[in-house]
């Protein structure tokens, strides 16, 4: 996620019940360069990657706002 333009920093959490439960909190500069982000060809390879190769099934998103 280093160099995308907008992001701040990300933490990644595992659910100690379901080792296969993963929860990924990002702080972005805007809800628009967020909204690019999940928008971009970049994502679209990550998300391809994962759901072929660890995911059970899309990432969903929440956004929580200040």
């Amino acid at each position: 996620m280093e160099g995308i333009e907008g992001h701040s920093k990300s933490f990644l959490y595992r659910d100690v019940n379901d080792a296969q439960s993963y929860l990924i909190a990002s702080e972005w500069s805007s809800e628009d360069a967020f909204n690019a982000f999940i928008s971009s060809d970049k994502f679209k390879q990550v998300t391809s990657w994962g759901k072929e190769s660890i995911l059970a099934g899309r990432p969903s998103h929440t956004v929580y706002r200040q």
